[in-house]
């Protein structure tokens, strides 16, 4: 009989066994079809012969064929299967051929394989320093400029003169950041400035009047043009700070390889058209957001909100397919793999990411139309069963007896079983490691949250946006300054004194130049000075605000004061006597020398108030600095402080400084701050009206190296010898020992100072 033989594909097959009748069949079984390749014979059904075994078919791509027998694929080693394994086809017409789980993982495919750099950008990386620089990469100044031009259009309508700074803006967001940081979002936010039970923080920062203006008045849109605006746009009232916001951390962060998607429900009571209610939820009613998360670090990196049916959605598009497709746009192409649940996962919404070189993986719903009909029964507990079609894997996990989970992947090829009780499939413990990464995000932004009671859904959705960019801001400091055990709460608390700094610095009280006065701007001329008690007739801008004479600095400068070094650490003193304008002594018992820091001094000659006023100043920047590099400030670093303060006001100034202490980085240095706000490092200096009798005992007596008695008899000889011959100097020592060990002071009555032979 006259056999034929012929290659079919899957499709072809299916419709020959549809179209073959009892009286056609020759009464044996049919054997399972191949996905490689088919063989048919066409027979009358009635031969009296055995038929002809089919011969060995050949792929396109041969493998090498062993010693002895027919050829055999690569991976039948690998995957022991059926040769000719079962399909299943779904009520769409999608077929799915069954597999046996195997452990081979094979070659990565493109999909798979992450060609981008993770982590924060170049762009992020060179700006941020401190923990401010990284919350203003999120929230920039564009941003809180929009707020403070619509709040303050909001306040005018009613109240002309009413303003706000971006300073006094970024210390109102310090106050609810420490809010959060102390959980007190159930807690009355008046209740802060209680004398009795509030944080010195708040009262120290605005008044409670003062936040409860700002917080009344708070806007993010325009109220004149907001009509024409909500006729396309439901989120309107606050779309501009959420969209500089989104863009931001885009612009900021690159994640790894694997990324979340899911929604956060923010919660939220306030009449709002698009409050939902999600009774899964700890908190019913709120806000929905959907949010794509970084799995490996919590940052958010892309989010919207749902404001309910949108028109540019493409009818034939669903609703989970597009959100994720919008939220992952900025990150595909790049090798990397989007999990989501089973409300966003589909077919097609697979397809379209494979085409952008992205992998899927998430829980699918079993009444899918494209699904096989096996996934709607039930198994043995623990078992798998694993079913592809094209590019795409479905993992079939029966975890309960009643209930089994389907996964849906394109990130694996082939399916391992883990060897626990519960055989957990590969795609199974894949999924539930990378599905957690929204649902975190939004547990941390619960803890420390800023929110508050509030009636205004644009205020609820700023408080969103501040949890979330104290979070990503916390992302970005750890990775930018390898700061990699800094708790957020402390983060938190820290970004709160760095955002109102400015602010409490814009506060301090003016530079005193009391009991002299500068020349106002409209007679901005030098005049001669009328003292002429230690000057030749120097000129000045001040004059004595009683009688009205000019009067310089080197007259106003009644004092001695002196720092030297020796082997190991310095000695910084001065007399206790000041004096105002020509020979009148205002007090005798004052310490001139000032502590600035732990192991920093500072000497001050000159005007006694704004001496005072500059030294108050420098120490409130020290404190600042050493917060921010966490570690105490060094020497150079107090001088120049009191260096910037002196020279942009040398016009109004009549103060100068001596700095002397111990870092670790030098060890123990002296700096001269002059009344013109030039910085000199000096082994020795002396300053003041008594100095002038004593430069040539300096000279001779000084030597570099001596030791710690040497140079204290050495300081107290010197302001003996200077208080002794000025009238305006005098009263008792003052003397400052600073060392690596720690800090001495000596005080030295002035009936016990040293007596010379013309005394």
């Amino acid at each position: 009989m006259d056999k034929r033989k012929r290659l079919m594909n899957v499709q072809e097959a299916l419709e020959l066994l549809n179209r073959l009748s009892e009286a056609e069949s020759d009464g044996g079984e049919v054997s399972g079809l191949s996905d490689v390749s088919w063989v048919c014979s066409a027979s009358d059904g009635s031969s009296d012969s055995d038929p002809e075994p089919p011969r060995n078919v050949r792929p396109s791509h041969p493998d090498p064929p062993l010693a002895d027998g027919p050829t055999v694929p690569a991976h039948a080693e690998v995957c022991a299967t059926e040769p000719s394994p079962a399909q299943e086809i779904g009520k769409d017409g999608t077929v799915w051929t069954v597999m046996e789980p195997c452990g081979g993982a094979g070659r990565r495919q493109i999909q798979n394989i992450l060609t981008e750099s993770a982590g924060p950008t170049p762009h992020a990386r060179h700006n941020i320093t401190d923990k401010l620089t990284a919350f203003m990469c999120l929230c920039d100044n564009v941003m809180l400029e929009e707020i403070r031009d619509c709040t303050i259009a909001e306040v005018r309508r009613d109240r002309a003169t009413w303003d706000v700074s971006i300073m006094e803006l970024k210390a109102f967001i310090a106050l609810l950041y420490v809010r959060g940081a102390y959980c007190g979002k159930n807690i009355e936010m008046e209740s802060f400035w209680s004398e009795q039970w509030g944080n010195a923080f708040f009262n120290a920062t605005l008044s409670r009047n003062r936040f409860r203006e700002i917080m009344r008045y708070l806007r993010f849109d325009k109220k004149e043009t907001r009509r024409c605006r909500l006729t396309t746009d439901k989120f309107t009232h606050v779309r501009k700070v959420w969209d500089r916001f989104v863009e931001n951390s885009i612009a900021s962060y690159r994640p790894l390889s694997d990324i979340t998607v899911d929604e956060q429900l923010f919660p939220t009571k306030s009449r709002c058209p698009f409050t939902q209610y999600m009774p899964n939820k700890p908190d019913k009613f709120g806000i929905k957001f959907w949010l794509a998360a970084d799995v490996d670090s919590k940052y958010m990196l892309n989010g919207f909100p749902y404001l309910g049916k949108d028109a540019s959605r493409p009818a034939t598009q669903r609703l989970g397919e597009n959100v994720v497709l919008r939220l992952v746009e900025p990150f595909v192409g790049k090798g990397r793999n989007i999990t989501t649940d089973n409300f966003f996962t589909s077919l097609p919404l697979a397809k379209a990411l494979l085409a952008k070189n992205t992998s899927l993986v998430g829980t699918i719903k079993r009444n899918k139309r494209e699904l096989p009909p096996s996934v709607q029964g039930r198994s043995e507990l623990f078992s798998t069963k694993v079913l592809k079609s094209d590019k795409m894997v479905l993992s079939v996990y029966q975890c309960k007896p009643r209930r089994n989970v389907t996964i849906l992947s394109t990130q694996h090829q082939h399916v391992a079983i883990s060897t626990e009780k519960k055989k957990k499939p590969e795609t199974v413990e894949y999924y539930n490691h990378s599905k957690v990464g929204v649902d975190v995000l939004d547990q941390m932004a619960r803890q420390y949250s800023v929110k508050g009671g509030t009636r205004r859904w644009p205020v609820a959705v700023f408080y969103n946006v501040l949890d979330l960019a104290a979070i990503n801001a916390w992302v970005l400091y750890r990775s930018c300054m390898s700061q990699e055990n800094i708790p957020r709460r402390d983060f938190m608390l820290q970004l709160a004194h760095e955002l109102r700094a400015e602010w409490m610095a814009s506060k301090a009280p003016p530079l005193a130049d009391l009991p002299f006065s500068s020349a106002g701007a409209e007679e901005r001329r030098r005049m001669t000075c009328m003292v002429k008690a230690h000057c030749m007739q120097n000129k000045t801008f001040c004059k004595c605000v009683k009688c009205g004479d000019a009067v310089c600095g080197k007259c106003t400068a009644k004092t001695t004061i002196l720092a030297a070094t020796f082997n190991g650490g310095v000695v910084i003193c001065s007399d206790s006597r000041a004096s105002i304008g020509g020979e009148y002594v205002s007090s005798k018992t004052i310490n001139k020398v000032i502590q600035v820091h732990d192991r920093i001094f500072c000497c001050m000659a000159g005007s006694l108030a704004d001496a005072q006023v500059v030294i108050k100043a420098a120490k409130y920047n020290l404190s600042f600095h050493s917060v921010q590099m966490e570690n105490p400030p060094l020497v150079i670093a107090a001088a120049s402080v009191l260096k910037e303060l002196c020279y942009h006001n040398k016009d109004e100034l009549q103060a100068g400084f001596i700095t002397a202490g111990w870092d670790k980085k030098k060890g123990p240095q002296v700096y001269v701050v002059s009344l013109g706000g030039m910085l000199v490092p000096q082994l020795v200096t002396i300053g003041g009206s008594g100095s002038t009798y004593i430069y040539g005992y300096v000279d001779a007596k000084y030597k570099p190296n001596m030791s710690r008695e040497e140079c204290l008899q050495f300081a107290t000889n010197a302001l003996a010898l200077a208080m002794g011959r000025d009238n305006v100097s005098g009263g008792v020592a003052h003397l400052v020992v600073v060392t690596e060990t720690g800090v001495e002071h000596v005080v030295v009555p002035g009936n016990k100072l040293p007596k010379f032979h013309d005394e």
